[in-house]
């Protein structure tokens, strides 16, 4: 009986990867995770819910590109503020896709390898910027990006089931914060 759920669970995972054509990671890591819960459900197994799941695969999303820009800011920023602001993102949001890595394996959870088609696109753009334009493009994304994300982490400890999940938005809302406020001042003194 073991052998036939496995079997299909590796079934429905395969199933759900072959409709992902077309799709980009982040939905083809949803795609593989709800087939995974649905699995789970019909073995009558604990699963993770919904909202964790959705939830770090769009961290993991976002926490890809924030490394990205932050790389490309390290290197083509004029004003040394950005750069150190650039600096400090890139070593916290690399140890929070840490954090976030650890979590989806120990709820196996899948994740997308690769930043999203949006991401992809928005990375581009910027690196099309130089000098002060670069700047202030940098700095109004990384703004934008701390106001969504901190939107979306106090929804995540409202909303989800998952204790270690919930705990890990709560831990991190004060350095989401702490960042936005960072990129606000710089703002502030330069435009």
């Amino acid at each position: 009986m073991k052998t036939v759920s496995i079997f299909l669970c590796l079934a429905m995972i395969t199933v759900a990867a072959c409709n992902n054509e077309g799709k980009d990671n982040v939905e083809k890591a949803d795609s593989i995770n709800k087939a995974k819960d649905d699995n789970a459900m019909n073995n009558n197994t604990v699963t993770v819910d919904q909202e964790s799941s959705e939830f770090l695969v769009r961290v993991a999303d976002a926490g890809m590109n924030e490394v990205d820009i932050t790389k490309l800011a390290q290197e083509k920023a004029s004003i040394p503020e950005v750069k150190s602001l650039a600096s400090m993102l890139w070593t916290d949001h690399s140890q929070l896709n840490q954090q976030v890595k650890q979590l989806a394996q120990e709820r196996n959870i899948t994740l997308p390898s690769t930043t999203s088609a949006d991401h992809a696109k928005e990375m581009d753009d910027l690196k099309a910027k130089t000098g002060k334009n670069f700047d202030r493009e940098f700095i109004r994304k990384m703004i934008s990006k701390h106001n969504s994300s901190i939107d979306a982490f106090e929804k995540a400890v409202k909303d989800v089931k998952d204790s270690g999940v919930r705990t890990f938005a709560d831990n991190t809302l004060p350095k989401l914060r702490m960042h936005r406020d960072s990129a606000q001042a710089i703002e502030k003194k330069y435009w």
